[in-house]
């Protein structure tokens, strides 16, 4: 089975159980759109979902106690693959760009080994022959992404070489 990476345990939250979650998303209230979540392989039924600024505070049937939450302090949450929410068009999960190849024209770039998320739009790591191209993901560059076919084409500007 195919896994989505959606965030990390960081902490406990009250005594409850709740627990801190670092989402891998810049949309935290996709947590309100699951009916569980995965941990070291194995299935939690979500009761409540909460925010502490901007933080999602999550409690799993189950897990009752600090105590409980600091066993799975670390670890990463996850969701299958086929149970990912509906994306905009231009919207893309970061493990599916992953790989694909980079054409400018008909040359290849070569593949997208990273996405650096920082500051106003991503940025792909393409490395090919030529070495390594950062790309800013908005569409002044981005001409065309098909992830069933496995490519990016991409209009470069002077310098991005």
């Amino acid at each position: 089975m195919k896994w989505i990476k959606i965030g990390k345990i960081v902490n406990t939250k009250g005594v409850k159980g709740q627990m801190k979650i670092y989402p891998y998303t810049n949309e935290k209230e996709r947590f309100e759109d699951f009916s569980q979540l995965y941990v070291r392989g194995e299935a939690y039924r979500i009761e409540s979902v909460a925010y502490h600024k901007n933080t999602p505070i999550i409690k799993l049937e189950g897990i009752d106690t600090p105590e409980a939450v600091n066993l799975l302090k670390n670890e990463e949450v996850l969701i299958p693959y086929d149970e990912k929410p509906e994306l905009e068009a231009d919207e893309y999960l970061i493990m599916d760009l992953i790989g694909l190849e980079v054409y400018e024209g008909e040359a290849l770039l070569g593949r997208i080994q990273d996405v650096i998320q920082q500051g106003p739009q991503d940025l792909y790591v393409v490395k090919g022959t030529g070495g390594e191209i950062l790309i800013p993901g908005v569409k002044r560059f981005i001409r065309e992404v098909n992830i069933e076919k496995g490519y990016m084409k991409v209009a470069l500007i002077e310098g991005m070489r």
